[in-house]
């Protein structure tokens, strides 16, 4: 180990060194030390500076101001009340109309329906006639045969009693006069009636010559 000189207190070259050189700290610790005060210094200065700009910032209340704080009694507002409209009376419902239903016709006539057969019908020129014969397809007394001829609105009958048989009620023969007809062709019905049976035939035709 080196030896390392001491040198008196009084005198310039008191510090020891050892290996290095000591004698920089000192310069080194100074110069820390400003650094601070100057950074203390420059932070003091930035507060100044920001408490004086905000006191200047805040403008003094002026008497404008305070004037308009205090409000003045303001009118009630007027509320508008809506008046109701009158409300339309509902239309009334009209009745419908019922038509009648139509009802069926019913027939009074309980008698027995008969075929009625036409045998024998055309213009007997001899006898300046039409004459038709015909049967019921029943066998009974009392019943009658009639004989219509229609043209238009011309009509011509005859009846005559009917006559049972074994089989059949036959009609006999039935003649209408020309002279009460006039020249044409007609239309002819036989009908059958008594008082237990009914029935007519089917229409057919006879020429009245002029």
């Amino acid at each position: 180990m080196p030896q390392v000189p001491w040198e008196h207190p009084g005198s310039d070259t008191y510090a020891p060194t050892l290996d290095g050189d000591m004698s920089t700290s000192r310069p080194n610790r100074a110069l820390v030390g400003v650094a601070v005060l100057a950074g203390a210094a420059v932070l003091v200065l930035l507060v100044l500076a920001i408490t004086r700009h905000g006191s200047a910032g805040e403008p003094a209340p002026t008497a404008a101001a305070s004037a308009s704080t205090t409000s003045s009694p303001t009118a009630p507002a007027t509320t508008a009340v809506a008046t109701p409209s009158s409300t339309p009376a509902p239309a009334t419902p009209s009745s419908p109309v019922v038509e009648p239903t139509a009802q069926p016709t019913t027939s009074s006539d309980t008698r027995t329906p008969t075929t009625v057969t036409v045998t024998i019908a055309g213009w007997a020129a001899e006898r300046a006639a039409v004459e038709v014969s015909g049967l019921a397809d029943v066998v009974e007394n009392g019943g009658t045969c009639t004989l219509t001829l229609t043209q238009g609105t011309r009509r011509a009958s005859v009846s005559g009693a009917a006559e049972p048989d074994a089989s059949s009620t036959s009609c006999g023969t039935l003649s209408v006069a020309g002279a009460g007809l006039g020249a044409g062709r007609w239309t002819g019905v036989l009908t059958y009636s008594s008082s237990t049976a009914s029935g007519q035939s089917d229409p057919f035709t006879i020429e009245v010559p002029a």
